[in-house]
Parts: C-alpha cells; sequence; structure tokens
C-alpha cells in the first residue's frame, strides 16, 4: 500500500470515527432523561500520570544536501539501547469539568552512545536529523526527541449506566495541537568527508527541526468494570500547516489500585510525514508505555 493510499484510509476511518459520535449525541439526548449520575460525575476531575514510552522508529529522514537516512530502529532495538538513554519521561494531565475536558501529553527523551561510526551504525542508532557529511572514525552522536500535544474534548455521548462513578462507555470528541521537535548532535573525533575535502581534528555537526500540527480526532473510555478502563484514541493532523499528514493511535488500559491511584499501560503508534525547509522526516515512532496515574 503507497502513502497517498494510507494517508486516504487513516482520514476514511477518522472521518467515519467522528460521524458516529455526532450521530451519537443524538441517541445522548433521548437516553439523558433517563440518566441519573453518580453524585459528583459533573464537577472537576483531575488525572496526573507519569509515564515511560519505549519507542522503536521505523522510516526515513533527509538532510538539506539530500543525504537520506534510513531508520530501522525497533522496540526490541530500543530495548537494547537502555544503557544509552540521558534521560526519558512522559507525562499526561486530564481536566474535567461536566462534558468538557482538557488534555495534555508530553514525552521526551535524548540518548547518546560513543564510538567507532561503523559499529554505532550496526546497532541503528537513529539519527533522525541526517548530517550533510559522511564521517569515520569515532564519534560521540546524541538525539533527542520531543511530543507534546493538547487538547479540549466534549463528551457527545454518555450512557445512561455507570460503572462506580463513572459512566460504563464515554465517546469524546477531540480538537487541539501537537508540536514535535528533534535534535541530532555529531562531535567527530576523527575525520569528516564532505565532498573532495577531509577535514582533521575534532568538529561537531548538529541540526534540529520543530513543528506544531493542528490534530482533531476522538477517544472512547469503556469501563467495564469499576477497577478498569480501557482507553481507545485516535486523531489525524498536520494538513500542511506544520506536517502534510500525521495520524495518532493510542490503545491503553487503566486499572484503578485505590480510589486515587491508577496502574495504566497501552501501545501508541505516532505517523508524521513532513517536508518543509530543506528537511524531510516520514516515519512511524511506535512502542509500549507504563506509568502510575493519580486522580482527585
Amino acid at each position: 500500500m503507497d502513502k497517498k493510499s494510507i494517508r486516504i484510509l487513516f482520514f476514511i476511518v477518522i472521518v467515519v470515527f467522528l460521524a458516529g459520535m455526532v450521530t451519537s449525541e443524538r441517541s445522548w439526548a433521548q437516553e439523558t432523561e433517563k440518566s441519573t449520575p453518580a453524585k459528583g460525575e459533573d464537577g472537576w476531575r483531575f488525572l496526573i500520570a507519569p509515564y515511560v514510552w519505549v519507542t522503536g522508529i521505523q522510516g526515513t529522514a533527509e538532510g538539506k544536501r539530500g543525504k537520506t537516512e534510513g531508520i530501522n530502529l525497533t522496540v526490541g532495538d530500543a530495548f537494547s539501547l537502555i544503557n544509552n538513554i540521558d534521560f526519558i519521561l512522559g507525562g499526561r494531565i486530564e481536566i474535567e469539568k461536566g462534558r468538557w475536558g482538557f488534555i495534555f501529553d508530553g514525552f521526551g527523551q535524548k540518548l547518546s552512545d560513543f564510538d567507532d561510526f561503523s559499529r554505532i551504525r550496526k546497532t541503528r542508532f537513529p539519527i533522525p536529523v541526517p548530517p550533510t557529511v559522511t564521517i569515520t572514525g569515532g564519534v560521540d552522536i546524541t538525539m533527542e526527541m520531543s511530543i507534546m500535544q493538547a487538547a479540549f474534548s466534549y463528551d457527545v455521548y454518555r450512557s445512561t449506566k455507570f460503572v462506580g462513578k463513572r459512566p460504563e462507555l464515554t465517546i469524546q470528541a477531540m480538537a487541539g495541537a501537537r508540536y514535535t521537535y528533534l535534535y541530532s548532535r555529531v562531535k567527530l573525533a576523527a575525520a569528516a568527508e564532505a565532498g573532495p575535502i577531509i577535514i582533521g581534528a575534532q568538529r561537531t555537526i548538529e541540526g534540529s527541526q520543530n513543528w506544531i500540527d493542528p490534530i482533531v480526532g476522538g477517544r472512547v473510555l469503556w469501563n467495564p468494570h469499576k477497577s478498569w478502563q480501557v482507553n481507545l484514541e485516535a486523531d489525524i493532523g498536520g494538513f500542511g500547516a506544520g506536517s502534510d499528514f500525521s495520524s495518532n493511535l493510542n490503545a491503553g488500559v487503566f486499572y484503578r489500585i485505590t480510589d486515587w491511584l491508577l496502574l495504566w499501560g497501552g501501545y501508541r503508534g505516532l505517523y508524521t510525514n513532513y517536508d518543509k525547509n530543506g528537511f524531510k522526516f516520514d516515519a512511524w515512532i511506535h512502542g509500549p508505555y507504563l506509568g502510575l496515574g493519580f486522580e482527585f
């Protein structure tokens, strides 16, 4: 399946998903007279949930001089790079009042390694912003990535059956923005070759890119038991404002340990196709995540 077909498929899936949420509003209106929300359901709700996301990256990146790098870091490879992690942390904040809500999700990581360049290449160490020179000898590579998104949500459907203090099923529409930042730095300890010129001694080559994508999407919250919640979230964005196209898919499960403490985890995939300012990035960033939640 080519890239255009993939984009069309994602667009159709999201449009159908949102259309279903809009049409369900009529059903919600018919049921609301019979609904008896649990005490405090329309009050304020806060969730703070730090997590760790282990990310694989598959795709390509191209620098300003047309040097294309294939990126093939699997989730298994990401686990093998645990000793190269300088920093990794994510966090999610949710605020709700009645049917309205605000969701913020941020994640950042920094990886570094020093070795012979050919050996680093064999470990598939990700370089999302490719250097514009050919390098040999010993090198020190640093990669940073940050992804943050914020969105407002609205409950277009709530089931009349409550499980604990929450509706058994809630469907939300979401709209907001996602910020992406990529940075790579290569410190040469031996030599660098740029065309016919060979440069000795030490040199630092670095590059960064960042952009903001508008996003639209939705979320389904299912509470089969008072201790369990299933979270299915999807959105699309970019539309040429930031990236050409991006899509985010997130499937997670919350387990309530106490009234205020939760354990949560799942799998998230983020696809981005960015082509601006002489930089191209066409890749999936995906992997499992695990964290704690504090709700009050």
